[in-house]
């Protein structure tokens, strides 16, 4: 079987530095709804961004996630979105664990 050759990977494609990226945007989001939060409380949309940061960072992951793929460094990628991905999962479990105490109060809101 003849394999075609392996197209030349960019010297800087690891997977560790996507994964940094991906942190590093993350932390930025993080301190900017503090900071909004904090500083400007009359001001929504820095509880919001707080509170939805695993969601609100797609918007800013997946654009760096096809800028490395174009680039050639798909290694970056792929590390960009299992960062993306843990930190989804553990701001949905964060916020789980935050309004379980809450479940009863909105269940009996409900019926």
């Amino acid at each position: 079987m003849i394999h075609p050759p392996l197209s030349p990977r960019s010297p800087n494609d690891s997977f560790g530095l996507g994964v940094e990226i991906a942190l590093a945007w993350q932390f930025i989001f993080m301190a900017v709804g503090l900071i909004m939060l904090f500083r400007f409380f009359r001001f929504p949309f820095g509880g919001v961004l707080f509170a939805y940061w695993g969601l609100i960072q797609w918007l800013v992951l997946i654009p760096l996630y096809f800028r490395q793929r174009t680039k050639g460094r798909p290694l970056v990628g792929k590390g960009i979105l299992v960062a993306g991905c843990s930190g989804f999962l553990l701001n949905a479990g964060c916020d789980f664990m935050i309004g379980l105490p809450l479940l009863p109060h909105w269940v009996a809101t409900v019926i």
